[in-house]
């Protein structure tokens, strides 16, 4: 599926490839003639391109690389994965990419989101309430920056379910093919009760053990690097000059409030 959209300079190709897995590189290059024997008019312009998602089709870095390298079109890709930018990219899109990871909200941000201005030095007592409130705000509810323009309660928590089933059935469970789903929900409730605590892979282990769960180390690891991999968590090493002796502090990037589970 995709959607044109035409100026009278500039003509926006946006191509939705969610569930298009089965397509190949051929594919894509007929539908691009088939585009351009429809659209005839754009032709002589600028078509730029804004595609989302497009680790879902089968070499679709060498599609990417033709249009750049025989047609020089701009082309814009969006993704929830860092494996988007990772071994494709390196190996057939080297030197041909910026790339921007873009977080949510900082608080910062999220005070000029509320139309108050991270400038200020001296706070009266009114105005010092109010940065306490948006605090507790920001930490329940993250900086989504859908969640942050709804004040409704409930829409809020509604929006905060949606996308942890967002990240947990698409971006992981469908993606990687866990078939685990319990222990996969099981292990992302225990990151959020101990975000930003020193935790480490042993004491994760440990406490699953000590209540009943069957896992091995090995699969914990696994599901770790999945959930970093989609930016849900994201690791700091704990300092220290034995390899060995390095823990790690976990925080969550994603905004969840806890309630969620």
């Amino acid at each position: 599926m995709f959607f044109c959209v035409f100026t009278d300079i500039f003509s926006f190709f946006f191509w939705v490839w969610a569930d298009l897995s089965s397509i190949q590189f051929n594919d894509l290059e007929s539908l691009l003639e088939i585009y351009w024997s429809i659209f005839s008019n754009t032709l002589q312009k600028t078509l730029y391109f804004f595609i989302d998602e497009p680790q879902n089709l089968i070499y679709w870095e060498r599609f990417l690389r033709a249009l750049h390298d025989d047609y020089a079109f701009p082309i814009f890709i969006t993704g929830s994965s860092s494996k988007l930018l990772s071994k494709e990219i390196s190996t057939h899109l080297r030197g041909r990419t910026i790339t921007t990871f873009i977080s949510i909200l900082s608080f910062r941000e999220f005070l000029i989101f509320k139309n108050i201005s991270p400038n200020v030095t001296h706070l009266l007592t009114k105005e010092k309430s109010k940065i306490l409130s948006l605090i507790k705000e920001y930490l329940e509810f993250g900086g989504f920056p859908e969640i942050v323009l709804n004040s409704d309660f409930l829409v809020k928590t509604r929006i905060l379910h949606d996308l942890i089933d967002l990240t947990i059935y698409r971006d992981l469970i469908d993606r990687y093919r866990i078939r685990n789903t319990k222990m996969i929900k099981n292990l992302i409730h225990f990151l959020i009760q101990n975000s930003c605590k020193y935790i480490s892979i042993n004491k994760i282990y440990n406490t699953f053990r000590s209540q009943g769960v069957q896992i091995d180390k090995n699969t914990l690891y696994e599901y770790f690097s999945m959930l970093e991999d989609v930016t849900f968590i994201h690791s700091l090493p704990r300092f220290s000059t034995k390899v060995h002796q390095i823990s790690t502090n976990i925080s969550s990037l994603s905004g969840i409030e806890k309630t969620c589970f």
